[in-house]
């Protein structure tokens, strides 16, 4: 939101169902659906810089007692993207 008229810099379709919270890192918003299409967005444009479709559901439950899947990539120091579905976990760059 531009903070001089309150009103959105940008905006831009979700893939899909979202999953998580948005992760904002190196200028880049990265963005995954439940289906498994992780999204790249340029923090000043809003422009999509990738996209990634991962074949398989985003989220894997911590352990068989849980009631809530952990679906929130990581980012580390090297700005790669950690991703884990339902059955692997995946590192972009």
């Amino acid at each position: 939101m531009s903070t001089r008229t309150a009103e959105p810099v940008w905006s831009s379709p979700l893939p899909g169902r979202p999953v998580g919270s948005p992760v904002v890192a190196g200028g880049v918003v990265h963005l995954i659906g439940h289906d498994g299409t992780v999204i790249a967005l340029d923090t000043e444009t809003g422009r999509t810089r990738w996209t990634h479709t991962c074949g398989e559901p985003i989220g894997a439950l911590p352990d068989e007692d849980a009631r809530m899947f952990e679906e929130e990539p990581a980012i580390p120091g090297d700005g790669s993207l950690l991703v884990q579905t339902s059955e692997t976990v995946r590192l972009l760059r």
